[in-house]
């Protein structure tokens, strides 16, 4: 369910949804893993994080448009896990932590800006 910062006052009906995941990412990881699947390819510059429902196992067609969409500053996307257990991914399968029933994840845009050093250069994403 997707929420506006501060209010904590729902963006989205709450959505039930069995699948094989959730992908998250920033602008810089929508060219891969996103694009691949399906997702859009994001400006450099955005702030913004995108997900998507992995194999979303016959979605409600009320819930189709929540299983992709964007998470912008001003809000943050809440995930109630209801399997017995699994593991959330960041970056690959090397960094990784278990989840179980009834943990909660929440998405926000709110994380450091990513920095790049170059040669002679400092460029900010």
């Amino acid at each position: 369910r997707a929420f506006k910062k501060g209010t904590e006052k729902p963006m989205s009906p709450l959505v039930h949804a069995r699948s094989s995941g959730l992908r998250v990412c920033t602008a810089i990881g929508s060219t891969a893993a996103m694009h691949s699947a399906g997702g859009c390819i994001m400006a450099s510059p955005s702030t913004d994080l995108q997900y998507m429902v992995r194999e979303p196992i016959n979605p409600h067609p009320l819930h189709q448009p929540y299983m992709h969409k964007f998470i912008r500053e001003d809000e943050f996307l809440r995930v109630k896990f209801s399997s017995r257990q699994g593991n959330a991914y960041v970056d690959g399968s090397h960094l990784y932590f278990s989840v179980g029933f009834g943990d909660v994840v929440d998405f926000s845009t709110e994380a450091p800006q990513l920095q790049i050093f170059l040669k002679d250069e400092i460029s900010y994403l």
